[in-house]
């Protein structure tokens, strides 16, 4: 398990990449979306387990349409809600925060609702990972990448799991 504190491989940049190849469907960066977001939540663990896992969405997510009813590659269920707004029992009614566009006040609002807390940030619209979110999903040349902000995750009561960097090679 990671606080990412002692890892030695990942002491060299506070940001890691990782990508997985959008198939040219449709529906492919949806698919490559909700694959993403269901690997890195079965590599977080949560100092009290919820089933189903609480998955909020906030903003206007493109791709996010298959997060609704999401099974993680573990077996564990989801339960997706959706909020726009900062509320200050956020932190205790969602364990995954997924943030699609939005204005960046509300942004940041939501996140800071969630600083410290169990829960996982996941957002979309931060190719550099700079807003404070765990995890920051891009889309360039046909790859859907994730970076994560190491600073962030060491922050986070969840403790999330070094080989959700091999998630890219797995999906």
């Amino acid at each position: 398990m990671l606080a990412f504190a002692a890892s030695a491989a990942l002491q060299a940049s506070e940001i890691q990449t990782v990508g997985l190849t959008i198939q040219k469907t449709p529906d492919g960066m949806a698919r490559a979306t909700s694959r993403t977001v269901a690997s890195i939540l079965a590599y977080s663990h949560w100092p009290q387990e919820h089933r189903p896992l609480r998955l909020c969405v906030g903003g206007s997510p493109a791709h996010a349409d298959l997060l609704t009813g999401l099974t993680l590659p573990n077996g564990t269920p989801t339960v997706r809600s959706d909020v726009n707004r900062p509320d200050s029992g956020i932190s205790t009614k969602c364990d995954a925060l997924y943030l699609g566009p939005q204005p960046l006040k509300v942004r940041r609002d939501l996140l800071e609702q969630v600083r410290n807390a169990a829960v996982v940030t996941i957002v979309e619209d931060d190719p550099y990972c700079r807003i404070g979110a765990m995890f920051c999903l891009y889309a360039s040349q046909g790859v859907l990448s994730f970076r994560l902000n190491i600073d962030a995750v060491s922050r986070s009561q969840v403790r999330v799991d070094p080989r959700v960097l091999r998630v890219a090679g797995e999906l």
